[in-house]
């Protein structure tokens, strides 16, 4: 029988922990117990809390951009194009010169902030291209946000059986999984090329530091940004029969003509229409800069779907349009967590007579995934899953290594919401790394990312990210 005396020790210990942070560390001082880094707790209680989902996906439909990724250095590649930083920082919509490359880079680079922007100039594209090819240091991977939530799927999950629809060249055919099968209609002869510009954490440029390694990406893409795998999509899809559709690509229409805009919106909502009504579609948005496609695809498209992925960049503009707020504010490096449960519970709601019942956000320090209540389990496992593989694909590891990722989430009580009515806080704590709570029927999950210190890749993080969180999802209606 253990004494009472140790015993009273041992609960009072406890209490401490759970209640009281500033006492728990005054005691293990005390005590001199080593307590283990917060990173290997956090890694550790991922490993247990995470659960497969109870509906095991068997075949997954993912459309419709597909491209080669050719990554090089921004700044060697400018040196190698005679660029020099022009001082002049401005976001343009649509790259039209040199100059709009620089200053666009320039710009996104000092916010250390990842963005994709159109080369309108075929032939001056083909001369960047050209440069890239000639830098000593370049890597090809599969690009394009379908591919490559195909890819991470497929490589996580090697049972699942995947259909990549989306215009397949050889080069990125020869870099496709064994288990995902693209159909004729997508086959081509020649890959689309995006160039990746990546730039690492505290690299220079002018007069700028960047905060964050992150990239810059550009491309003259007909196929993708023309969204020619559209047609026919929904026969391609139902001949498949999956179990759950994940549509991207849509940020390619972003530079377009409004009339084509406009077309393109229409043609995607008639094959949405002619998908099974049983199986769930999730949306993933990428970078935009066209507040008007961001207007049409919020009011005509997202109500069609049932989860939607999206990011800081994409959740900041369409807070903009719809009014919610005029910007994310940042503190610490990363969006304020009561702002952004607050504007996904807002979307939430303005939606509530639609299909759309998830949201999942990512952002470099955090994740959060917000469902109406009971339309989705499994939640809490998804979202941990998601924050795990950012930490894993970042430092191109098969686990969390806690000695190469750091924790950039305040270790302090978290405010759930801006609102006066949901003032409340929630202690974080390392074992225990999801927190949950609720807003107006609407369920909120959230858990930090082990930040990768030194990534080693930082393409396709996001689609990674929202492609594994979905797997682990149950769709329940």
């Amino acid at each position: 029988m253990i004494p009472k005396t140790i015993l009273f020790g041992l609960v009072v210990i406890l209490i401490a922990y759970y209640y009281d942070p500033i006492v728990w560390k005054r005691l293990v001082k005390k005590l001199k117990l080593k307590e283990e880094p917060w990173e290997v707790r956090i890694a550790n209680a991922w490993d247990q809390q995470i659960t497969e989902p109870h509906l095991q996906k068997k075949r997954i439909a993912v459309g419709v951009n597909v491209n080669a990724d050719l990554i090089v250095s921004g700044t060697e590649l400018f040196e190698k194009l005679n660029l020099r930083p022009s001082g002049k920082k401005e976001d343009h919509s649509v790259l039209i010169s040199l100059a709009d490359l620089e200053e666009t880079f320039s710009f996104y680079f000092e916010k250390g902030a990842g963005v994709e922007r159109f080369f309108a100039d075929q032939k001056g594209f083909n001369d960047i291209l050209q440069a890239a090819h000639n830098l000593k240091e370049k890597h090809y991977f599969v690009g394009g946000n379908a591919a490559l939530i195909a890819l991470t799927i497929a490589s996580s999950f090697p049972d699942v059986e995947i259909l990549l629809i989306g215009p397949t060249g050889p080069k990125v055919q020869s870099l496709l999984s064994s288990n995902i099968r693209t159909p004729a209609s997508s086959k081509r002869e020649q890959d689309e090329v995006h160039l990746i510009l990546e730039y690492s954490k505290g690299e220079v440029w002018g007069d700028a530091v960047t905060p964050v390694a992150t990239r810059f990406i550009t491309s003259h893409d007909i196929a993708n940004s023309e969204m020619e795998a559209l047609t026919g999509f929904a026969e391609n899809v139902r001949a498949f029969n999956p179990d759950v559709v994940v549509f991207s690509g849509l940020h390619l229409l972003d530079g377009q003509e409004p009339e084509f805009q406009a077309q393109r919106i229409s043609n995607l909502l008639d094959q949405l229409d002619q998908l099974p009504k049983h199986i769930p579609v999730h949306l993933e948005l990428a970078s935009m800069a066209d507040k008007n496609l961001v207007t049409q695809l919020f009011s005509q498209v997202v109500g069609q779907v049932h989860s939607l992925g999206l990011n800081e960049q994409e959740l900041s503009l369409i807070a903009k349009v719809t009014g919610l707020a005029d910007d994310l504010a940042v503190t610490n490096g990363h969006p304020e967590i009561p702002q952004v449960a607050d504007i996904l519970v807002a979307l939430l709601r303005s939606k509530r007579k639609s299909t759309l019942t998830r949201i999942h956000f990512h952002c470099l320090t955090y994740h959060i995934i917000a469902t109406r209540k009971g339309s989705w389990a499994n939640t809490a496992s998804a979202v941990a899953a998601g924050t795990r593989v950012a930490g894993m694909q970042a430092c191109q590891d098969e686990t969390i290594v806690p000695d190469k990722v750091e924790l950039r989430v305040p270790k302090r009580a978290i405010a759930i919401s801006d609102s006066p009515m949901h003032g409340d806080r929630l202690q974080f704590q390392p074992d225990k790394p999801t927190l949950k709570w609720e807003i107006s029927n609407i369920e909120i999950y959230f858990s930090p990312v082990l930040v990768c210190k030194e990534p080693l890749k930082t393409v396709g993080l996001g689609d990674a990210i929202s492609g594994t969180g979905l797997v682990y999802s149950d769709f329940v209606s």
